[in-house]
């Protein structure tokens, strides 16, 4: 049982979280001043006080920002305490160091859990100077954290006597009220800005990004002027959807182009709000990034590689969102590494190998990998720790793919089978040239792998019923971190394996790609293009539409079912752009197929006059 103060504990914990989703402020009207905090207004975590000792937040702002308040006086402090005691003591504070005397403070004893009100019993004027804004409270196990709104400069004290910079994911349950007569009208903090980091040049440069209003103003439209190299290259006025102080906005710009092929630093300023200057200029720029102009973009295919095992209880479910995400989607090259949460019977040396990319030695599955690439300036949320990354949603493919597809072919990649059926012999010449200029030639590497799609397995942990393996690799060609090839001046290089008898040829695909490799750096390893080929048990590539033909294993479809009088081996189905979404290597009279959705499919039925070759409408 849960000892008696642990109980109370948790107990305290609940209802002060209860407590703080019930109770909201109000948005803050020009009449009733302007908030000046950092955080969100619903506490969502709580972080502990060493035995019930003192312990406090405090938030730092600097100079530029009090500057837009100079002449304005905060009224009141808002504090989110936990469940109070009746003799917890709250001392609130302004100071311009934590080291020092303050320049005010008022004490009050906390008699409500959730957000307390404190009415400073003297308005404290504001002179334009950097301040802390903060609190300290005896008697409480917790401190109130809020989801993060704007950064900023936080600290904390957790009862042991001294206060260390806060650098957690959360901010202070904290914030003061400012009142007077020049409060800012025209203020926004730019946030995150998405920019392609290739363009082609005579062409728009399509930006998009989004802001926080930090004044009292509406903000309906935007000044951005665009830098390249340092140097101002032009402006744009662009409209918004009107956005309301404390809310956030998108703005999109494409003023932006350049008239030659090379490589660019871009950078995006905010230089007016509603065409008046902004009361903070401060932080309404972008960092440069960097933009490759080209003189053409040829379209590549993204290489999308997952770890996914047997033993991965939540790898089912994440398959089903890949394919459900990804249907239709051109372009599309898949690789399954059956390693990253333990091995099982797909694992094969390089996939085991190619864990190095979790870098910190942190494994897991599923997690994937979009052509190798941390796409960190675009998606930090999702790049944040680095490449491959987990917990996806179907959101997150689509938004990781658009990205992959807005980097251009730098390579051309063509892979010929030669396929002995037969003999289950297999052949692959494997050719390519460079299309863009290129960087660290000395890093290109050929990588060339035999995949198989769905392979069935009955022993998948998570799976309530037979599970279907997804382009597992089958096969590495070339050493696990490739090979060098002559990009600049073409190159063909010639492969041969033999294919084991439990692998069915039909569901094989070879998958060739020209990457980066570099040893000390996971996040320089991208894949500039690749291409794949679909083999045929028939010696063809590829998926042929054929008509059913007559005989006495005719394979027929009654609406629900693939049906095969006699008896048949392998089902395969396969949708419209090629990619298998079933098989089953044992056939039967009846296979049922009513689960799948609605469309056009290709099936392959094993017989045994050869292979029959279907197509159907379910």
């Amino acid at each position: 049982m849960l000892g008696k103060h642990l109980f109370m504990t948790i107990l305290r914990a609940a209802c002060c979280l209860l407590a703080a989703f019930v109770y909201v402020p109000g948005e803050a009207r020009a009449d009733d001043g302007m908030h000046l905090g950092y955080g969100k207004e619903r506490t969502v975590t709580f972080l502990p006080v060493t035995d019930r000792g003192t312990g406090g937040s405090a938030l730092y702002f600097p100079a530029a920002t009090m500057q837009m308040y100079k002449g304005c006086s905060i009224t009141e402090l808002h504090v989110g305490i936990n469940e109070p005691s009746g003799h917890d003591s709250v001392r609130v504070f302004i100071t311009r160091s934590l080291d020092e005397a303050p320049l005010y403070e008022q004490r009050y004893t906390a008699r409500r859990a959730g957000w307390n009100t404190v009415t400073l019993d003297t308005p404290f004027q504001l002179d334009g100077s950097a301040l802390y804004i903060g609190y300290e409270v005896t008697g409480q196990y917790y401190l109130h954290y809020s989801e993060v709104f704007i950064d900023g400069e936080e600290w904390i004290n957790q009862g042991d006597g001294r206060w260390s910079e806060y650098t957690g994911i959360y901010s202070a349950s904290l914030y003061a009220v400012v009142t007077g007569g020049s409060l800012p009208r025209n203020n926004i903090r730019l946030g995150h800005v998405s920019m392609p980091g290739y363009a082609v040049a005579g062409e728009s440069l399509l930006c998009k990004g989004e802001f926080v209003n930090l004044g009292l103003d509406d903000v309906e439209s935007l000044t951005l002027s665009y830098y390249i190299d340092g140097e101002h290259a032009c402006d744009e006025n662009v409209d918004v959807t009107p956005t309301a102080g404390r809310t956030s906005g998108e703005f999109q710009g494409k003023a932006l182009s350049f008239s030659s092929p090379g490589d660019r630093k871009v950078s995006i300023s905010v230089t007016a709000v509603n065409g008046s200057d902004d009361a903070d200029p401060s932080d309404n720029t972008l960092e440069a990034r960097s933009v490759k102009c080209v003189d053409r973009f040829v379209r590549r295919n993204v290489l999308f590689e997952v770890f996914s095992t047997e033993l991965c209880t939540a790898c089912p479910g994440t398959h089903e969102v890949i394919a459900a995400t990804l249907e239709g989607k051109p372009g599309i090259i898949e690789i399954g590494h059956h390693a990253g949460f333990y091995t099982d019977g797909l694992t094969i040396p390089a996939s085991k190998e190619y864990e190095w990319f979790y870098g910190d030695g942190r494994l897991y599955a599923p997690a994937m990998m979009f052509d190798r690439t941390c796409f960190t300036a675009n998606l930090p949320d999702y790049y944040a720790e680095g490449s491959p990354v987990t917990g996806i949603n179907s959101e997150h493919l689509v938004n990781v793919y658009n990205e992959a597809m807005g980097v251009p072919a730098f390579v051309e990649v063509n892979v010929e089978p030669r396929l002995d059926a037969g003999n289950r012999r297999l052949g692959l010449t494997v050719s390519g040239r460079r299309l863009l200029p290129l960087a660290d030639a000395d890093k290109l590497r050929l990588f060339v792998f035999l995949t198989e799609d769905s392979i069935y397995s009955d022993s998948q942990a998570g799976a309530a019923e037979g599970f279907y393996h997804r382009y597992a690799a089958r096969h590495s060609f070339t050493p696990t971190w490739g090979e060098y090839v002559d990009v600049e001046g073409g190159f063909s290089v010639d492969y041969e394996t033999d294919i084991p008898v439990e692998w069915n040829i039909g569901m094989l695909r070879a998958v060739a790609f020209v990457a980066y490799y570099d040893a000390d750096d996971i996040c320089h390893c991208e894949v500039l293009n690749s291409a794949e080929v679909r083999l045929a048990a028939d010696g063809t590539a590829g998926v042929d539409d054929v008509d059913a033909g007559g005989g006495e294993n005719v394979v027929a479809y009654d609406g629900c079912n693939i049906v095969v009088p006699g008896g048949c081996g392998a089902v395969s189905l396969f949708d419209a752009s090629g990619r298998c979404v079933m098989y089953n290597p044992a056939g039967d009279t009846m296979t049922p197929v009513g689960h799948l959705p609605h469309g056009i499919y290709v099936v392959k039925v094993a017989t045994g006059g050869g292979v029959k070759t279907v197509k159907i409408k379910l």
